[in-house]
């Protein structure tokens, strides 16, 4: 064997090595820590910042001690440190929310979390559920390359931060990101889901999906987009809900499969909507959805043959074949 055919397997053998190491976690190289630990370490008033690690036991952020009462049945929490977890596996449940009742009275009492700085679980393992809800995070929110291998929720959250990524994430249970705030931009590309998929109710900047790979339904009903909306390149196995909601920029839905029902029904798009190479495999309901601009839909292949009637504002119907 010449030096040349030597040297590019030794290369290649290289290579896959360092790609397997990356993303699998080795348990016995990492060090083992109790939640209990975790949430200490908040109530010293210290960062958190924890690398290589599994985290047993469920890690509750509402059992912080510094709670401020901003009313007769609400608790906040108040964590104005960074926290901060790379190639961490989670073993119990991770949760920012809990409803408590009371005795002798039929009133509960909501905890909820308020984060004062950064947000980070980079490249981390959940194994059972994240529930997010009702949290407040001041800084970025970032889950980049994270594993979420039972329901995850992030419903009604506030995010200051001008940069939420969740970039290459794997999401095998229910996924719900609805009726929540994001001030700045929220990026799920190269996103796979397999199972449903929810941003239903919410607000954003900029919505980033490309490249996402989506197994069951997308809902992105009732939604206030002030930026763009990026889908392309993508797929969607099921239902795909664009209906209800107001996209104030442009909206792209390049090269994207659809391969069940797609509604964009009484949605308002104030920008230009491309959906060039775009596939369709059922109906596309446009029932009552405003266009400002004729959206581009140019070289799209359909299987159902029912026109498109596009409505623009100044008035008029046009229909695409």
């Amino acid at each position: 064997m010449n030096n040349y055919w030597s040297n590019t397997i030794f290369s290649l053998i290289v290579l896959f090595s360092f790609v397997g190491c990356s993303h699998a976690k080795d348990k016995s190289a990492l060090k083992e820590i109790k939640a209990s630990e975790i949430i200490r370490t908040i109530n010293k008033g210290k960062d958190v910042s924890i690398v290589n690690a599994i985290i047993y036991d469920d890690l509750d952020f509402t059992s912080v001690e510094d709670k401020a009462v901003s009313a007769t049945n609400e608790v906040t929490v108040q964590i104005p440190r960074q926290i901060y977890f790379q190639d961490c596996v989670f073993m119990g449940r991770v949760s920012t929310y809990e409803r408590m009742t009371r005795r002798k009275s039929r009133f509960p009492i909501y905890k909820k979390v308020h984060f004062g700085g950064e947000v980070c679980f980079y490249n981390c393992d959940f194994r059972k559920t994240l529930n997010f809800n009702e949290a407040t995070v001041d800084g970025n929110l970032n889950f980049t390359q994270t594993q979420f291998n039972d329901t995850t929720t992030f419903n009604h959250i506030l995010v200051n931060g001008t940069q939420s990524q969740f970039v290459k994430i794997n999401a095998n249970k229910e996924f719900s990101f609805v009726y929540s705030t994001v001030r700045g931009n929220l990026n799920f590309m190269d996103a796979q889901f397999q199972d449903k998929l929810s941003f239903s109710g919410l607000t954003a900047q900029n919505l980033i999906l490309n490249n996402t790979q989506i197994e069951k339904s997308l809902d992105l009903s009732n939604m206030t987009l002030l930026g763009i909306l990026q889908f392309n390149y993508s797929q969607c196995k099921g239902e795909a809900f664009l209906s209800y909601s107001k996209f104030f920029d442009r909206v792209s839905i390049n090269e994207t499969s659809f391969e069940s029902d797609l509604s964009f029904e009484a949605s308002y798009f104030y920008g230009k909507v491309k959906m060039n190479k775009s596939s369709f495999a059922n109906k596309i309901n446009t029932q009552g959805a405003i266009f400002i601009e004729v959206p581009e839909m140019n070289e799209i292949k359909r299987n159902n043959e029912e026109p498109i009637l596009i409505e623009t504002r100044p008035a008029s119907t046009i229909q695409i074949n």
